[in-house]
């Protein structure tokens, strides 16, 4: 049992690294699979439209099935919308619910371990 990125452990058995019957988990209490990814879109921007139509092309189950696919990511959108062969061959790591990481409860002990043991240096208040 080892505990690996979503991206790192696809990749791992795409390359045959790992064998096709590895199995996958994602425990409901812990931030395993990364982090999220997050597009903006300025509602002044000079081509809100076009990055609008981007959005929607992003999000489209064809794109998010090659996120999954070929880079080993998480979609952002619900599993519900993805191939059927998608939900079954992943259904163990499809999580009802995910704790926020960075920005949840762990955040103050992460940040402060960052000035205590790398940056100890650095004035947080700069």
């Amino acid at each position: 049992m080892i505990s690996a990125w979503s991206d790192q452990l696809l990749s791992y058995i795409k390359q045959g690294v790992l064998p096709d019957t590895t199995g996958l988990l994602q425990l409901q209490d812990l931030a395993i699979p990364g982090g999220y990814a997050q597009m903006v879109v300025f509602n002044n921007g000079a081509n809100r439209d076009a990055a609008l139509k981007l959005c929607d092309f992003l999000l489209t189950p064809e794109i998010q099935a090659s996120i999954i696919n070929e880079l080993g990511g998480f979609p952002a959108i619900k599993w519900e919308y993805l191939p059927t062969e998608l939900q079954k061959k992943f259904a163990q790591v499809i999580s009802s619910s995910m704790p926020h990481f960075p920005d949840g409860p762990w955040d103050d002990a992460v940040v402060d371990g960052w000035y205590r043991n790398v940056a100890p240096g650095v004035d947080r208040n700069s």
